[in-house]
């Protein structure tokens, strides 16, 4: 199995309605955050449908914005 460590630094949600949520996802580099929100088929762990013990997928994904790295 491959182990791939990342960060999720924030996640704030909006209630649109009672199967649907904006989320707002600020992860570390190389996230997969389509692998985070569904698990894709258990692969991905801790994913948000497992922690909001819910079935979860994305209706649209849009990138709000990139950070450099500052070294």
């Amino acid at each position: 199995m491959l182990t791939r460590k990342k960060i999720i630094h924030r996640l704030k949600s909006y209630k649109i309605d009672n199967k649907h949520i904006v989320l707002f996802v600020l992860a570390s580099a190389g996230t997969y955050i389509k692998e985070f929100i569904h698990g894709d088929l258990e692969r991905t762990i801790p994913n948000f449908g497992g922690l909001m013990q819910m079935e979860a997928d994305i209706f649209q994904l849009d990138v709000i914005k990139l950070y450099e790295k500052l070294d």
